[in-house]
C-alpha cells in the first residue's frame, strides 16, 4: 500500500501555492459558516419522526453525529476500521491518524479548504479548519468526502478558506493564505492518492446481476434451493428463489451462498431435478479443480481435500454433542447434536430439545465454523448454556458418563480454526446485520466478549434479540458504512433525541 505523502515536494508546493493564489470563487460562496448537521456543536434537534416502530425501520434516516451526541459516546467507544476485516479501509490503520491533512467541501459552498483530523469514528471523523481559532466550526464528516491534498489541484476545484478563517483574518490577501497553508503542510502529512479508490472498492460486488446460485432455504434449513442475484447494495445481495416469490438479503461472503453442484458435492439437501442434481455436480467437480475458475474467485467455500491435516475429521460420528450458536436464536449457545456427516467436513447440526421432529431445522455448518464450539466453551468463559430451551448450569461430564455420549473432539474444533485475537471491546458502537430479518442493517453495539465471539446487542432492543457472531463475520461494519454503501440503516427502535435548552 502507497503509504501517505510528505508534501515537502518542492513541484508539488509550487502548483499548490499557484493554485491558492489564482482561485477566484464568487463572493457569496465563502460567506456561508460551516453549520447544520456537518458541525459539531452542543445542541442538535430531534431526529424527524421520534417513534418508529419495528416496521417501519428499514426506510428511517438516521444520524450517527446527533446520536452519538445524544448518548454521550466518545469515540474510544466506536470501533475502529481495524476491527473489521472485510470492511475497506482497514488496510489504512497506521495512514488515518490524528493531524492528517485533508481537503474537504466547505458546507453549503463550491469551494474546498485544508482541515486535519482531529477523531474518529468508525468511517466518521471530526475535521478542523486549518486556520480556525477553536472548535466550534469542527465538522462531523464521512471519510467518502475527505480527499488527499493536491486532490484540489488535480481537478481544477477551487481552495478558499471558510468565514470561520477569513474572520480571524479580514486584512488576507489571496498571497497571505497561501503562504499561511504551504507553512502549514510543509513537512506534514495526508492521505495516499489511491485512498479513495481503495475505500470505494468496497461499495460494489463481485457478483453480477441475475447470477445464479444455491441458497439455504429459509423456511426449511435442511435443504437450499436455487436462487439468482435480484439486487445489490455494495456487496450485499437480495436473491430470489427460483420459482418461489420469496427474498433472502445476505453478504456476498456469507456460508449460506455456495456455487451450482455445492449441495450434490457435499451431499447436502436440494429441491431441484435429477438431472440438475447429476449435471451440476460434475461440473463443480471440474471447477475446484481447475485454476482460476469462476467459482473459486465468486465463493468463499472450504473444500477440504487434505487428508493429513484433517484426519480427525473421519472420527466425528452422528450422535456426537458440542455446543453451537443456535442459528434460529443467536442470542443463545446450546447444546447440539451431530445428526449426519456430509462430505468435505460439513455437517449437519441440531440444536437439542428445540429441533423439529422432521429434521427442517437442521443445520448445516463446517468443521470450521466459528458458531459450533466445544463441550465446554460456555464455562470457560462464565456463559450459560442453553439446554433443551432452559438456561441451567449444565455438568458436560455427568452428562455423558449418564447417557453414553461421545463428545466431538474438542481440540479438533479449538484447532481447525484460527481465531486470532478478537479487537472488539464491550461498549463499542457499530453497525450489525439483524441475522433473523437480514434485509436489516442496525445501530448495534458490544454486549459481551467471549474468545473469538462477539454478543451484538441492537442499541433499543432487550437482550433476547441480542446475537452471538465471529469478530469477523462479514455481517459487522464499522459506523458509517450503511451511509458509504447507500443502503438504509434501521435506527433504534422508539428513538427520542430531544433538543437541549439553552441556558
Amino acid at each position: 500500500m502507497e503509504e501517505y505523502l510528505d508534501y515537502d515536494d518542492e513541484v508539488e508546493v509550487e502548483l499548490l501555492e499557484s493554485q491558492i493564489r489564482a482561485s477566484r470563487p464568487p463572493p457569496e460562496s465563502i460567506q456561508a459558516e460551516p453549520d447544520g448537521e456537518s458541525q459539531i456543536d452542543e445542541d442538535f434537534p430531534s431526529a424527524s419522526g421520534a417513534k418508529k416502530t419495528p416496521e417501519k425501520r428499514f426506510e428511517t434516516v438516521f444520524s450517527w453525529q446527533r446520536y452519538l451526541q445524544f448518548k454521550k459516546k466518545e469515540s474510544d467507544k466506536i470501533a475502529p476500521l481495524s476491527c473489521f476485516p472485510n470492511c475497506p479501509l482497514r488496510q489504512y490503520s497506521s495512514v488515518l491518524v490524528k493531524d492528517v491533512f485533508v481537503e474537504v467541501k466547505v458546507k453549503d459552498t463550491n469551494v474546498y479548504w485544508f482541515a486535519t483530523i482531529q477523531r474518529f469514528y468508525g468511517y466518521h471523523v471530526v475535521l478542523k479548519y486549518e486556520g480556525a481559532s477553536n472548535s466550534k466550526s469542527d465538522i462531523f464528516t464521512h471519510l467518502k468526502d475527505a480527499y488527499p491534498v493536491g486532490h484540489c489541484y488535480r481537478n481544477q476545484w477551487t481552495l478558499c478558506p471558510p468565514k470561520c478563517v477569513t474572520k480571524l483574518y479580514p486584512d488576507w490577501t489571496r498571497s497571505d493564505a497561501a503562504e499561511f497553508m504551504l507553512q502549514k503542510l510543509v513537512g506534514h502529512k495526508t492521505l495516499p492518492r489511491t485512498f479513495r479508490d481503495d475505500l470505494m472498492k468496497g461499495t460494489t460486488s463481485r457478483f453480477p446481476d441475475g447470477y445464479e446460485l444455491e441458497l439455504i432455504d429459509k423456511n426449511c434449513l435442511r435443504q437450499t434451493r436455487l436462487a439468482v442475484v435480484h439486487e445489490r447494495s455494495g456487496p450485499r445481495l437480495c436473491l430470489r428463489y427460483i420459482g418461489l416469490p420469496d427474498e433472502f438479503w445476505c453478504h456476498e461472503d456469507s456460508q449460506l451462498i455456495h456455487p451450482k453442484g455445492w449441495s450434490a458435492f457435499v451431499s447436502h439437501n436440494i429441491v431441484a431435478s435429477p438431472t440438475y442434481v447429476q449435471e451440476s455436480k460434475a461440473q463443480i467437480m471440474k471447477d475446484i479443480t481447475s485454476t482460476g475458475s469462476a467459482i473459486c474467485k465468486l465463493f468463499k467455500k472450504v473444500f477440504i481435500d487434505a487428508p493429513v491435516k484433517f484426519a480427525t475429521l473421519a472420527t466425528i460420528m452422528p450422535g456426537m454433542k458440542l455446543e453451537a450458536v443456535d442459528p434460529l436464536n443467536p442470542a443463545a449457545i446450546c447444546r447440539a447434536t451431530v445428526q449426519k456427516v456430509l462430505v468435505s467436513g460439513y455437517l449437519m447440526i441440531s440444536i437439542d430439545g428445540t429441533s423439529n421432529v422432521d429434521g427442517s431445522d437442521w443445520f448445516c455448518f463446517h468443521i470450521t465454523s466459528p458458531l459450533i464450539l466445544p463441550a465446554g466453551f460456555c464455562k470457560r468463559n462464565k456463559l450459560t448454556l442453553s439446554v433443551e430451551g432452559e438456561d441451567l448450569e449444565f455438568d458436560w461430564q455427568h452428562y455423558i458418563t449418564e447417557n453414553n455420549y461421545q463428545l466431538v473432539p474438542p481440540q479438533l474444533l479449538d484447532t481447525v480454526k484460527e481465531s486470532g485475537e478478537n479487537p472488539f471491546i464491550a461498549g463499542m458502537s457499530l453497525e450489525a446485520t439483524d441475522i433473523m430479518d437480514p434485509k436489516n442493517i442496525c445501530v448495534a453495539n458490544i454486549g459481551n466478549v467471549a474468545e473469538h465471539l462477539v454478543r451484538v446487542r441492537f442499541d433499543g432492543w432487550d437482550e433476547t434479540y441480542d446475537q452471538w457472531m465471529d469478530f469477523r463475520s462479514c455481517d459487522l461494519f464499522p459506523t458509517g458504512w450503511c451511509d458509504l454503501v447507500g443502503h438504509p440503516l434501521t435506527p433504534p427502535v422508539n428513538l427520542v433525541m430531544t433538543k437541549k435548552k439553552r441556558k
